[in-house]
């Protein structure tokens, strides 16, 4: 998945809060290999999300602007 948001250059997303745990789940030199910087917006979906979660998905920069809770 980082490859291809890397590759293309991603801006907006559309995950479960389970994707967005073992995003973070990696090892730090693995998320490193990918530029993520262009991602400006995570939504999630189908299951509530950890706020511990979400502040690590922005934190971590794979996501600048903010993460989204859709139903």
């Amino acid at each position: 998945m980082l490859e291809l948001m890397d590759r293309h250059r991603v801006t907006h997303t559309h995950m479960v809060p389970t994707q967005f745990h073992r995003l973070l789940a990696l090892p730090q030199e693995v998320r490193a290999r990918y530029d993520v910087s262009s991602m400006r917006h995570a939504i999630h979906g189908a299951a509530p999300c950890p706020d511990h979660v979400k502040r690590g998905m922005i934190e971590w920069g794979g996501v600048r602007r903010g993460v989204l809770r859709g139903q």
